[in-house]
């Protein structure tokens, strides 16, 4: 659906997992790609989680922005919506809201470093996958894409990647290209300090980019990368994000 923020600009919202769940999670997705692709919908369901999956700037449900895409502008429109989540679902379900976390695939990491920037009360950041800074002319390679022939007859995995190739578009990617290739992404994400847990191939480098880059971070490594992995990935922080009885987790 389409949400309009008080700039006027519409933002793409999709629900995953458990809808009546008062722990919120941020999705940032990868690129191309949108927020309504969930890459294991069974353990979204179980994670007792309600995943709010944002476009970006031109893709999706969400609006291009006139001139040239601005990053905290798209953080201001976060937070518009964000801030009017938590009374309007106490108002429809009873249920008092809390913003669990936030998650970035590939590089949607970068968005959701952001945004732990902005929000340091968030309980966790989790990357999944991510991708090493775009360069200024570099074709956008975002690690959850790679072995798109990877089928997995059970789960579908690639049908619904080729879902998020089919509905991006290329005015969300273009915004893409202009708010990657910033020079400044290391001191953004050297700025998030709430607790932080990477998940990807040891052997891909966005993986030690990040590691190099994030502070403190706890790694968990992947068997596999491309889109053999991206299922696993999402379930351990669907776990991690999870509501546990032990606090330190």
């Amino acid at each position: 659906m389409a949400y309009q923020v008080g700039s006027g600009r519409r933002l793409g919202i999709s629900g995953l997992g458990e809808p009546a769940s008062s722990r919120v999670v941020v999705l940032c997705h990868s690129a191309p790609g949108t927020g309504s692709v969930d890459p294991d919908p069974t353990a979204s369901a179980n994670s007792k989680l309600r995943i709010i999956g944002i476009d970006r700037p031109g893709y999706g449900a969400s609006d291009r922005y006139a001139g040239e895409p601005r990053l905290e502008e798209w953080i201001g429109d976060v937070d518009d919506y964000l801030t009017r989540l938590e009374p309007t679902s106490e108002r429809a379900s009873g249920v008092d809201v809390v913003l669990g976390g936030v998650i970035g695939i590939g590089y949607g990491a970068f968005f959701a470093a952001a945004l732990a920037t902005a929000y340091p009360q968030l309980s966790r950041l989790v990357v999944v996958q991510p991708a090493a800074p775009l360069g200024r002319g570099e074709a956008l390679d975002d690690p959850s894409f790679r072995d798109l022939d990877a089928t997995d007859p059970m789960t579908g995995e690639a049908s619904r990647q080729e879902v998020a190739l089919e509905q991006a578009g290329g005015d969300g990617e273009a915004a893409d290209h202009l708010l990657l290739a910033d020079a400044g992404w290391g001191r953004r994400v050297r700025q998030a300090r709430v607790p932080t847990d990477l998940v990807g191939a040891h052997d891909d480098p966005g993986t030690a980019w990040w590691r190099r880059h994030l502070h403190r971070p706890h790694v968990h490594p992947l068997a596999a990368g491309g889109l053999p992995g991206l299922a696993e990935g999402w379930r351990i922080a669907l776990d991690l994000l999870a509501p546990h009885p032990d606090p330190d987790r």
